[in-house]
């Protein structure tokens, strides 16, 4: 059967800041982020992961400890209106064409975008036009300006797109071979 969301990310994170006191990473500074994208309704979804997260504010709350797990929400979100009726603990994925307050901006945690509405290209070489490259690093810029990490999702998956992605100050880079990525950026050249 299929393994939960606690068995696979929530009680392994609570084990993992046992082992390291209080931390993702023993004696980092560094703060992991959770994503979780919710392919249900709201509510009653993220009542029940608020309800789980709060079992353990040690790990997931940082007001409780400064280098809590940071958790942000994508897919089935609130209307920026209401992202104060949410614990502070708990972050949105952002649009990069929404005018947020500067409250609301408070809980974006980055900006995400559908990286094939802006381009075509499939990760391969040469094949990112001077014109996407354009587009996507308006798209970076704005979002810096508002003070914000961006991921593009649906984006291809090469090392050649990783490279382009960090060349263009793209910040969080979506992947479905985190060991290669890592390796990649690690200096060992994989494909």
């Amino acid at each position: 059967s299929a393994l939960t969301l606690d068995e696979m990310y929530l009680e392994p994170l609570v084990f993992l800041f046992a082992q390291n006191g209080g931390r993702a990473w023993r004696g980092s500074e560094q703060v992991l982020t959770l994503m979780v994208d919710l392919k249900t309704p709201l509510h009653p979804t993220i009542d029940r992961l608020i309800a789980k997260l709060k079992k353990h504010p040690e790990v997931f709350d940082p007001a409780v400890n400064p280098y809590a797990v940071r958790v942000a929400i994508s897919g089935s979100r609130p209307d920026p209106a209401d992202f104060g009726a949410f614990p502070d603990f708990i972050s949105f994925d952002g649009f990069i064409d929404v005018e947020y307050t500067p409250q609301q901006l408070e809980r974006v945690a980055f900006i995400s975008e559908p990286f094939f509405s802006y381009s075509k290209w499939k990760g391969d070489e040469g094949g990112f036009t001077a014109e996407d490259r354009q587009v996507i690093a308006a798209l970076v810029a704005k979002s810096h300006r508002m003070g914000k990490p961006i991921r593009f999702w649906g984006s291809p998956d090469t090392s050649v797109a990783w490279e382009t992605f960090r060349e263009l100050g793209i910040d969080i880079i979506n992947t479905d071979r985190p060991e290669a990525c890592t390796l990649y950026f690690q200096g060992t050249k994989c494909l």
